[in-house]
């Protein structure tokens, strides 16, 4: 995601999950402060990600078209625009990327085209996550997984 944050200009990125099976989305990943994902939300709260999930199309929401939850989210963290991209494999709605920005203007359409293929790649590697995981299954996977500074560390 930071690859494409930056490769789009956007000041910051975040992925949230819909919990199978329910409205319900769950902040996963962000480059705010925790708070940015540390919640459970309701998809009726989130307007435009929900139209995002139900229609499959990319949708931008403009300070001033922000509504609901969606709203509370731009004024204090000085977002002025957000590209919303959702994430779907067939007809499971997944989640949504949102890439924020804190410029004036639209987004190229090769961005947006690029965007697209972003959430298509998040949404399929999310759709091969064994059905009934959870997210702090996802987690608990991530945090097993060596990171790169043990990875060259002398074997004892």
């Amino acid at each position: 995601m930071r690859f494409a944050r930056g490769t789009v200009g956007a000041s910051s990125a975040s992925i949230f999950i819909v919990e199978s099976g329910t409205d319900t989305l769950h902040g996963v990943v962000s480059e705010w402060d925790w708070t940015r994902t540390s919640f459970v939300s309701s998809l009726e709260r989130w307007p435009t990600a929900l139209r995002a999930l139900e229609s499959g199309d990319l949708h931008t929401i403009s300070r001033a078209q922000a509504s609901g939850a969606e709203a509370e989210w731009f004024e204090p963290r000085g977002v002025i625009r957000t590209v919303c991209v959702p994430l779907r494999a067939e007809d499971r709605r997944l989640g949504v990327l949102f890439f924020d920005f804190d410029t004036e203007g639209g987004e190229r359409e090769a961005d947006l085209t690029f965007l697209a293929d972003v959430g298509n790649r998040c949404a399929r590697a999310i759709a091969r996550r064994p059905r009934g995981a959870t997210k702090r299954d996802s987690s608990a996977s991530f945090e097993a997984r060596p990171r790169a500074s043990r990875l060259h560390e002398p074997q004892r």
